[in-house]
Order: C-alpha cells, then sequence, then structure tokens
C-alpha cells in the first residue's frame, strides 16, 4: 500500500515538476541589458509564477493526505470489525471533553498538540500557501540574481557566449532543485493531510513507515516501524520529511483495535538518528 501511495504522489510530482520546468525555462534566460542600470533593475516576466504552482501543489498534496487518511481509517474499521469500538474515546479527545464541560473553550486551555495548526484543515492550508511562498520567494530572489550577475558580467566583457552557458548551467542547477523541492514539499503537505484525517477520526497513535531499500536514510531507517502517540510533544519533529526527497509516510493504529503493538519496545524513540542539522519538521 505505501509504495502504491507513492507511485501516486510521483504522478502529481509529475505534473508540478513540468510547471515548474516551463516556468524556469521563462525565468532563466539571458535578457537583453544595455547598461547597468537595465542590469540592476532588471525584473523576470514570470515573477509569482513559482510560488502559485508550489502552493497549487500542497493543496493537492495535502487534500490528497486526507483522502488517503480516510481510506486508511475505513480498512481498520473493517479489519477489526470484531473489535467494536464501542464507546472509546482516545486519552486526548476525554481530555477535551472535560475541557469543555468546564467552559474551557479557548485554545490556550487545550493542551499543545491539540492547538497544532495541522489538525486543523483550514488552518494546515493557510500555514502551507505561507510555507510555499516564502520558499518560492527565496527561490525565485536567488534565481534574479544570478540572473543579473550573468548580464552584468556580459556588460564587463563576458563574451555572449560564455554568458549563454552560464545561464545553460544556472537552468540545469534549478531544473534539479525543482525536483528536490517538489518531492519534498509533497511529502510535507500529503503527511499533515494525513495526521488532520486522522485526528478527526479519533486515531491515538501513528507508525513511521518507511521505504526500505538502498536509498533510504539512516533517519527514515531508525525510524521505521516506531509508534508515537497522537498527544506527543515529538510528533511534529518526527513527521516527514525528515530531509531532502524523504519518502516516508505515517500511518494509523487504534491502541483499541491493536493494543498488542502499543509496547515498550515500539515507542522506544531514544536511538534513532538526529534530523539533519538544519533541518526543519514541523
Amino acid at each position: 500500500m505505501h509504495r502504491k501511495m507513492m507511485r501516486d504522489l510521483m504522478k502529481q510530482d509529475k505534473q508540478t515538476l513540468r510547471r515548474l520546468k516551463a516556468t524556469l525555462s521563462q525565468l532563466i534566460v539571458l535578457p537583453s541589458i544595455y547598461t547597468y542600470q537595465q542590469a540592476i533593475s532588471w525584473h523576470p516576466a514570470h515573477s509569482g509564477t513559482l510560488g502559485r504552482i508550489l502552493t497549487d501543489n500542497s493543496r493537492d498534496a495535502f487534500s490528497s493526505g486526507q483522502a488517503t487518511g480516510e481510506v486508511l481509517v475505513h480498512y481498520l474499521h473493517k479489519r477489526f470489525d470484531h473489535r467494536k469500538l464501542a464507546d472509546w474515546q482516545p486519552s486526548f479527545r476525554k481530555i477535551i471533553r472535560l475541557a469543555a464541560d468546564d467552559n474551557n473553550s479557548d485554545d490556550e486551555e487545550l493542551p499543545h498538540w491539540q492547538q497544532d495548526t495541522w489538525f486543523k484543515p483550514h488552518e494546515a492550508i493557510r500555514a502551507l500557501e505561507a510555507r510555499q511562498l516564502v520558499l518560492a520567494g527565496n527561490w525565485e530572489s536567488d534565481i534574479i540574481t544570478k540572473v543579473k550577475q550573468i548580464a552584468i558580467h556580459q556588460l564587463q566583457g563576458m563574451p555572449r557566449k560564455e554568458a549563454e552557458q552560464a545561464i545553460a548551467e544556472l537552468l540545469r542547477v534549478n531544473m534539479n532543485r525543482a525536483e528536490l523541492i517538489v518531492t519534498t514539499e509533497t511529502t510535507y503537505a500529503y503527511n499533515r493531510g494525513r495526521l488532520s484525517s486522522f485526528h478527526a477520526n479519533d486515531v491515538d497513535y501513528v507508525r513511521f513507515s518507511a521505504v526500505m531499500d538502498a536509498r533510504t536514510s539512516p533517519q527514515c531507517r531508525s525510524r521505521h516501524g516506531l509508534i508515537m502517540g497522537m498527544d506527543d510533544p515529538a510528533l511534529p519533529g518526527n513527521t516527514p520529511p525528515l530531509h531532502g526527497r524523504c519518502r516516508s509516510l505515517l500511518t494509523p493504529i487504534y491502541s483499541s483495535y491493536q493494543p498488542e503493538l502499543i509496547t515498550p519496545q515500539f515507542l522506544d524513540w531514544s536511538n534513532v538518528n538526529p534530523i539533519p542539522k538544519g533541518w526543519r519538521t514541523g
């Protein structure tokens, strides 16, 4: 099931990449510039397109994650139909009910994990859009700066052929960068869509699921199969992606259905490999 999900995500990634690469081909061109003032003030005609493409991709990935989460939850209910949930509620639901009984309705009165943006779809979408716009803005700014530098070097005497080669290399580097960004950001939005669905369906535990092959990172390999409560404060920091091109996912577990999985062995995260320095997860 994991590999099928990843194949579906790859199809979405390919569509997004086609749009990004077409835009990059229009952004990264050698401009017709004849003065230093023109070079300094130059701005591409397609500015802002990267942000629109990335926000579209994140919204789609988040929605796909929600839909897949619903399918996984339905599968668990069907598989364990003989173990009825009845009036069972996970611990965090009980806490919320008690808080409501005490008229503590403000967010600051709820546990920190219940305030998490990713458990609230509308807020999650806004947060994803903001994340993508910042990412795209930084990316586009970097491209514009480098194109200006090449144009200025040409004004200073660089042969046009060399300038064209520099533009071609800049385009190649950013095509590769596009693949890294799309794969990573799709995983980011997709897993948070799943978390939103799990929370809405009262899932109380999640299991870390990595694609185990020659490309599996030490971070994901060391976490594969481990289980964490949905109310664990460490969950945001262990929600994929844990690195660039991360392919790992979180899968749902109901402790009432599979209590045999909730053991000290699977709950022990003390020996996992640390996240790469500078990498932000939550």
